[in-house]
């Protein structure tokens, strides 16, 4: 019974939804039958106050207690509640949005010829759109639908006058145009996560028209997209980035949270790969869409922040020399992260900002504090340390070091991209270690090798030492 569909849809209702959904279920309008009333309120039982979970037997002997015990019966009786949440779920959902209640309501006065009571609902639909907290792609969509139904009802009422087609199609144009621009983004950003290829159709035509008419740019649903576009296909041209944060910060209260922290992200892995390539100005351009996105809450998840997250901001933060600024920001969000990777992400983002203070008799005690679980944690704090004891000359130290960490590489069979990064800063750090610091071409010949290596992490911090 755990398993069952109507189990877990269950399962994620809160006491609200239970009280709407008995008189919901109770309604004649929507169920005349008793059994499902019953099974609602046996099942809520089992969820909301005993977390038992009864068996199919223990349910059907509940409903019939005199009848033999019938599977088929059990099934069907549990396949009309699920239908009929489902129904409640999305009675719920569209009662919700005004809008589309008026505007439906408006079309079907309509159809059934009712004009002034139609025009009334599309009356208060379009109050409704214009105190609409979003100007979103999905904005323009339900504009699109009521110059519709306005056309429609324009028609009916006064068929010898003629009605102006421009505002229709204006808003079919933006309407389409700031979906196409959305949905372009989010493919763009999809398939390079999963190394897929997309045909997107009609966008070359799309970036054609907006060049011919630059005032639509002043949309946000529009221009907004279309320069994420931009900076995503064009990371070498500065403007279209900048231009996109401007835009994130000027605009980011007309999109809903879901849609504004997908456009944060965005913004802050394109400085996380400007990063990547040296580009070190863009910590700065990342920690600002970081401190923003804390300011407004969006990169918390509830009252949790992702550890990785954490992490990022504290990395930004040091390249930025905001450290007093990393330190409050650490402690403030400490509890903000997952407990059972609390301490440990704690621990080893500090032991981060004592190392850049040179405090590295403190940052050695921080990281040794506890067993990362996480193996690319565990590498990362091992690097770290192994950076110490190179800018303490501790060589001996570093080289067993240096081979433990290669053990680990090995025992914990880290994945491809990981293992070869740290298997090249393993290698380069060892050569840096033996090099002879009076050997110009040697040293020459060692520096030309870690430019040229890829992948290699601490690519900055091995030129570094070459020239100390």
């Amino acid at each position: 019974m755990e398993k069952s569909r109507l189990f877990q849809l269950l399962s994620r209702l809160d006491k609200r939804d239970f009280r709407q959904l008995k008189k919901f279920v109770r309604s004649p309008f929507f169920n005349q039958r008793q059994d499902l009333i019953d099974l609602l309120a046996y099942l809520e039982e089992s969820v909301q106050r005993t977390k038992k979970t009864p068996s199919k037997e223990e349910v059907f002997t509940h409903l019939y207690p005199d009848a033999p015990y019938d599977p088929q019966q059990v099934r069907l009786v549990m396949s009309l509640l699920y239908k009929l949440i489902e129904q409640y779920i999305a009675f719920e959902e569209f009662s919700a949005d005004r809008l589309a209640v008026k505007r439906q309501l408006s079309t079907a006065l309509r159809r059934r010829e009712l004009i002034k009571p139609a025009q009334i609902s599309l009356k208060e639909a379009y109050k409704s759109l214009d105190t609409h907290p979003y100007r979103n792609a999905n904005f323009y969509i339900s504009k699109y639908y009521l110059e519709i139904e306005q056309f429609e009802l324009y028609t009916l009422d006064k068929r010898n006058v003629k009605h102006d087609m421009q505002t229709i199609s204006d808003a079919v144009d933006v309407s389409f145009l700031s979906n196409k621009l959305w949905q372009t983004c989010m493919a763009i950003a999809h398939q390079s996560v999963r190394k897929v290829e997309y045909d997107f159709g009609l966008l070359p035509a799309v970036l054609a028209f907006l060049e011919e008419r630059p005032h639509l740019l002043d949309i946000p649903a529009i221009g907004l997209y279309y320069y994420c576009y931009l900076a995503l296909v064009h990371r070498d041209v500065e403007a279209y980035f900048h231009r996109f944060k401007a835009l994130i910060f000027e605009h980011g209260e007309k999109f809903p949270n879901e849609e504004i922290h997908g456009l944060y992200l965005l913004a802050i892995n394109y400085c996380i790969r400007r990063l990547n390539d040296g580009t070190e100005s863009y910590a700065r351009e990342g920690l600002d869409l970081y401190q923003s996105g804390l300011r407004t809450g969006l990169l918390l998840k509830g009252e949790q922040l992702s550890r990785f997250t954490y992490r990022n901001i504290v990395a930004m933060g040091i390249l930025s020399g905001e450290l007093p600024w990393v330190e409050e920001f650490m402690h403030q969000y400490k509890k903000a992260l997952d407990p059972k990777f609390r301490e440990s992400t704690f621990n080893f983002n500090l032991a981060k900002l004592e190392y850049t203070r040179q405090r590295y008799d403190l940052a050695l005690t921080l990281i040794t504090k506890d067993v990362h679980k996480d193996p690319l944690l565990n590498l990362s704090a091992k690097a770290l340390a192994m950076k110490i004891y190179y800018e303490q000359d501790r060589y001996d130290t570093l080289d067993s070091h240096l081979q433990a960490m290669n053990a680990f590489l090995i025992r914990k069979k880290i994945i491809g991209y990981h293992r070869t990064n740290y298997s090249n800063l393993i290698r380069y750090t060892r050569k840096l270690s033996e090099l002879n610091p009076f050997d110009r071409q040697a040293k020459a010949d060692l520096r030309a090798a870690i430019v040229a290596e890829e992948p290699l992490l601490e690519k900055e911090w091995l030129l570094q030492q070459l020239d100390r």
